[in-house]
């Protein structure tokens, strides 16, 4: 940056604390969904099958007894 002029110097300060904004909104975004998904797995005391149509007809029918 040393060899920009002034305005760009700004400009490139002004970018990278945008950048900066951006990142941090992300991570805190990522932590909550990390805990809405941890909500949801004590919510159901079973994990999530995404097979239990399938198991219910043409599998372990006992499942769904």
């Amino acid at each position: 940056m040393a060899l920009l002029p002034e305005r760009y110097k700004r400009e490139a300060k002004r970018i990278l604390k945008v950048s900066d904004l951006v990142e941090l909104n992300l991570k805190q975004i990522e932590e909550k969904i990390k805990e809405a998904l941890k909500k949801i797995r004590v919510t159901f005391k079973h994990p999530i099958h995404v097979w239990d149509r399938y198991d219910y007809f043409f599998g372990d029918h006992e499942l769904h007894a």
